[in-house]
């Protein structure tokens, strides 16, 4: 999946920090919303023998600019589950049973963006803050 989301508030906090304390704050910022964002979808992931919900996982690169973050999984057919094309697929089980697959995976993002400005951005700015009065 290559859907991206662009997080605001990231340029108020570059202004506050150094680039060193800022490269660390966007860094665990990230990392909180991505392992949000990858909870999130194996809350919602299809199960029938728990494949697909093991194989979700996520990656961070928060030294590179720019920084970036990534939460998905390399299962064939975690795509088709999502996306629906050609066959309606339906939970076989657990707390979604009967509902449609459709989303499962993509409809996380805008969930990560809203939890990373509300949550995850303040907190960074919390540290860059408290570091420079310390």
């Amino acid at each position: 999946m290559s859907d991206s989301i662009t997080i605001r508030g990231i340029a108020e906090l570059r202004a506050k920090a150094t680039p060193a304390l800022y490269a660390i704050a966007v860094k665990n910022l990230l990392t909180k919303a991505v392992v949000y964002g990858e909870n999130q979808a194996k809350l919602n992931s299809p199960v029938d023998t728990g494949r697909l919900r093991a194989s979700v996982t996520h990656e961070v690169a928060g030294g590179s600019p720019p920084p970036w973050a990534k939460f998905g999984t390399n299962v064939r057919y975690a795509r088709p589950l999502d996306q629906p094309v050609s066959r309606r697929p339906h939970y076989r089980g657990g707390p979604h049973r009967g509902m449609p697959t459709k989303g499962w995976l993509s409809d996380r993002l805008p969930e990560v963006k809203k939890e990373a400005e509300a949550k995850f951005v303040p907190a960074a700015a919390r540290e860059i803050e408290g570091k420079w009065s310390s």
